[in-house]
């Protein structure tokens, strides 16, 4: 059984990483269906599980049980079916290569889980969309429909192309009298846009977002606002021989950079304002302090006022939104839906008491709502669906 469980162990790695081909899922398949290697195969697992920070022995267990009731599921055929998921390994799939979701809590409720669908209501996830906002009040609708030129500014030509806003200098203009005219790029819940401004910085607009900025910096200080979730990737720029600093203000919080990578979430329905720093660094300012950060460091402004500094933050987790992905470790149900709300644009309320779970795992926002659902269901939370409003209770 040494070499099953090296096949075992090497599969829900590849699972874990989301690279399992179609091959990979009929040898997990044929590996489960040997009824002996059960015990081998749990051995396996609680290797693998232990090194997961968000398990606990009961979840552990319960997803263990849930592979095990899908080992004796038919296989077809992979020639046949090499670029679609095998529809016997659906079930499967759903719990291992949609994210490994596991509930952290030990906590069971007295009500079954469940889904309904009242209505004929799609739930689609979100996409590239955004509302760009001239200095004239004009709003134009960004999406794959409208690529192409789609207005000057000065020196600026602004281009629309595939869920990108680039922001690119005429080389014959002559921008001598040129003045700083604020643009507006937002995106609706169920949106995200990705903007280049004139000077090269990089920015990811998270869904229910928006940023404030010149179509053409000057010769001072880089100055934008943000709302909502962004990344940055932030451009290096001389004049005169000095360095002109990028700053970012949010809130009662602003962040000043030279060049850098970091990520800001200041959503007004979260608990703090968060400027976490993948590369470079940057100083965090905020009404009574100010703060210096590291890389993997994350400064946390609280509606106290409070400005503290967190190490060794996840930044795999921070910027999973940017890559496509929703990423938890220890997170409440709250948390969790908050994200599903913005991105989904559906609305969550809670019947009774908020209930008392926590999630860890990860899982593409490309995902149709029901898969989600589905996979939260693994906390026996009671769920159920009304147009676009999702019910929750305990």
């Amino acid at each position: 059984m040494d070499t099953a469980n090296t096949k075992f162990r090497d599969l829900l790695q590849r699972l874990h990483n989301h690279t399992a081909s179609a091959e990979d899922l009929e040898i997990l398949q044929q590996l489960l269906k040997d009824d002996t290697a059960e015990k081998e195969l749990r051995q396996v697992w609680e290797s693998i599980a232990g090194n997961a920070p968000f398990f606990t022995p009961a979840s552990s267990e319960q997803m263990l049980t849930t592979i095990l009731q899908h080992r004796q599921a038919p296989v077809i055929p992979v020639q046949k079916h090499r670029y679609r998921w095998m529809a016997a390994a659906a079930s499967l799939l759903l719990l291992l290569t949609a994210g490994w979701w596991f509930l952290a809590g030990n906590q069971r409720p007295k009500k079954t889980a469940s889904i309904s669908q009242n209505n004929a209501t799609v739930i689609l996830p979100g996409s590239n969309k955004a509302i760009l906002t001239l200095p004239n009040g004009s709003a134009i609708t960004l999406d794959s429909a409208n690529n192409g030129a789609l207005t000057r500014q000065g020196a600026i030509q602004v281009i629309n192309q595939d869920g990108r806003l680039n922001y690119t200098h005429l080389p014959t203009y002559n921008n001598a009298t040129a003045t700083a005219l604020y643009h507006t790029l937002s995106t609706p819940r169920g949106g995200q846009y990705m903007l280049v401004l004139e000077d090269g910085t990089r920015v990811w607009l998270n869904a229910a977002s928006s940023i404030r900025y010149p179509a053409e910096f000057g010769d001072s200080a880089r100055n934008i606002s943000v709302t909502g979730e962004a990344y940055f990737e932030v451009a290096h720029r001389v004049r005169n021989g000095k360095k002109i600093p990028f700053i970012v203000t949010t809130g009662n919080m602003q962040v000043e950079v030279l060049g850098t990578h970091f990520n800001i979430n200041a959503y007004t329905d979260e608990q703090s304002i968060n400027t976490t720093l993948l590369e470079g660094k940057v100083q965090v300012h905020s009404r009574y302090k100010a703060v210096i950060l590291e890389p993997g460091q994350q400064a946390r402004l609280e509606p106290t006022g409070n400005l503290n500094v967190v190490n060794n933050v996840n930044t795999e987790e921070v910027i999973a939104w940017k890559t496509g992905y929703f990423q938890f470790n220890r997170a409440s149900i709250s948390a969790v839906m908050r994200q599903v709300a913005r991105w989904y644009d559906v609305d969550v309320t809670y019947e009774g008491n908020i209930p008392n779970r926590q999630f860890g795992g990860k899982i593409s926002r490309n995902s149709s709502i029901t898969e989600v659902l589905k996979i939260l269901e693994l906390s026996k939370v009671h769920f159920r669906t009304e147009g676009k409003k999702i019910i929750i209770a305990d």
